[in-house]
C-alpha cells in the first residue's frame, strides 16, 4: 500500500498561519514521490525553490525538483530521470497566526523526462502543471521549515500524472513589521470649577451726545482767468515804414516789432508763428512777390532778436495775391501793403487783429 500524506497536509493547513508581506525565502527540500501509473516505483527526490509574499496573502515562487524512476515488477531493473521546474502562485487564506502560515498553490512549469520513460529514444521535454497545499512553519533566527502536498499533470501522450510530499528548511528575509503604536497618554485631570459669578447690577446708559452742527462749506475759489488767447497780427505800411522797394526796417518798425514780441512772450503755452508778407498790385506781381518775402523775413528776424525761439518762426511771400481792400483806390493800396503775424497755439482760439497808424499820404506805394 503506497503512503499518502494528503490528510497530514489538510490537517496542518487547517491550523491557520500568518503571511508576512514583502517576506523572502529560499530554501531546500526533499521529496517522495508516488506515481500514478506503472511500472514505475515511488521513489525519493531532492530540489530547492525561492520565494516572495508579495502581499501579507498573495506571493510567488520559483521551484525545481530532480527525481529517480526506477522500474517496478520487472525482471531487470533499470531506471530513468526526471527533472521539474515550476513557477507557481500563492494565496494564505488564513492570516491570523505569527507561526504558521497555510498557503495554496497554482502553477505551470516544465518537466524533462529520461530515456527510458520519456516514450522516446531521447529525453523529452513536457508541460506540466502543478496544484497544492502546505504551510510555512516560522523558526527563530529568521528560519522556517515548509511541508507540502504537491500534484502534478504532464501533459504526455500517457497523460502521466504523480503526488509529490516535500518536506523543507529554508531562510526568510525582508519582512516588513508594522510598527508598534505608542501608548496614549494618560487624560488630563479636569481643571477646576470656575468661581460662582456674582451679577453686578448694570449702569444706566450714557445720555446721547449733543447733535453735530454741521458747518457750512465754504464755496471752492473761482479759477484761475485763462491766458490771454495769441491773436493774429496785421502791421501795415504805416506802422513799418518800410521805404519804396524796400525791405530795411527803420527804427520806427523795429520798436513797433519789438513790442508785438513782448506780448507774444506773455503767452506761456505752445504756439507757432507764421510771418506773411502782401504787397498791393501797383507794379509788376514778380517784384511785388519777391519784395513781400524779403520784407517777411526782415520781421521775422527782429521777432527772433527779441526773443521769440527761432524754431517757432516761419515766412512766406505772397504779394499783390490776398488784398484785403481794393486796389483801385490809394486808400485801398495802403491796406494791401501789410505784414500778417498767425499765432497757431494749442487749445487755444485765435483772434485776428489790426495794428495800424495813420497813413502817410503819397508814401503807402511799394
Amino acid at each position: 500500500m503506497k503512503f499518502n500524506p494528503c490528510v497530514l497536509l489538510l490537517v496542518a493547513a487547517a491550523t491557520g498561519a500568518q503571511a508576512q508581506e514583502g517576506a523572502k525565502w529560499v530554501s531546500a527540500q526533499a521529496a517522495y514521490i508516488v506515481p500514478s501509473y506503472s511500472p514505475v516505483k515511488d521513489g525519493p527526490g531532492y530540489g530547492g525553490s525561492l520565494g516572495w509574499w508579495i502581499t501579507n496573502r498573495w506571493g510567488i515562487e520559483a521551484s525545481a525538483l530532480k527525481a529517480t524512476m526506477a522500474a517496478e515488477n520487472t525482471l531487470t531493473y533499470f531506471s530513468g530521470r526526471e527533472y521539474q521546474g515550476f513557477l507557481s502562485g500563492l494565496y494564505c487564506w488564513d492570516t491570523s497566526s505569527e507561526k504558521v502560515r497555510p498557503f495554496l498553490r497554482l502553477g505551470a512549469g516544465l518537466t524533462r523526462t529520461t530515456v527510458p520513460w520519456s516514450e522516446d529514444t531521447k529525453s523529452v521535454n513536457t508541460f506540466t502543471g502543478a496544484a497544492g497545499v502546505g504551510l510555512q512553519y516560522l523558526l527563530p533566527a529568521n528560519f522556517m521549515a515548509t511541508l507540502e502536498g504537491r500534484g502534478v499533470k504532464l501533459a504526455s501522450s500517457t497523460k502521466r500524472s504523480e503526488f509529490q510530499a516535500l518536506v523543507g528548511l529554508g531562510y526568510r528575509w525582508g519582512v516588513k513589521t508594522a510598527p508598534v503604536a505608542a501608548p496614549a497618554p494618560a487624560p488630563a485631570p479636569l481643571p477646576p470649577p470656575p468661581p460662582p459669578v456674582v451679577e453686578k447690577p448694570v449702569p444706566p446708559p450714557p445720555p446721547p451726545p449733543p447733535p453735530v452742527v454741521a458747518k457750512p462749506v465754504p464755496p471752492p475759489p473761482p479759477p484761475p482767468p485763462p491766458a490771454p488767447a495769441p491773436v493774429k497780427i496785421t502791421l501795415d505800411n504805416a506802422v513799418l515804414h518800410f521805404a519804396n522797394g524796400s525791405n530795411v526796417l527803420p527804427a520806427k518798425g523795429v520798436d513797433a516789432i519789438r513790442k508785438v514780441a513782448g506780448k507774444l512772450k506773455e503767452f506761456k503755452g505752445e504756439y507757432t508763428l507764421h510771418v506773411t508778407g502782401h504787397t498791393s498790385s501797383v507794379g509788376k506781381a514778380a517784384f511785388n512777390k519777391a519784395l513781400s518775402k524779403r520784407r517777411a523775413d526782415a520781421v521775422a528776424k527782429v521777432l527772433v532778436a527779441s526773443g521769440i525761439p527761432a524754431a517757432n518762426v516761419t515766412t512766406a511771400g505772397v504779394g499783390p495775391d490776398e488784398p484785403i481792400a481794393d486796389n483801385k483806390t490809394a486808400e485801398g493800396q495802403a491796406r494791401n501793403r501789410r505784414v500778417e503775424i498767425e499765432v497757431k497755439a494749442k487749445g487755444a482760439q485765435v483772434e485776428t487783429r489790426t495794428i495800424t497808424t495813420d497813413l502817410e499820404e503819397g508814401k503807402a506805394k511799394d
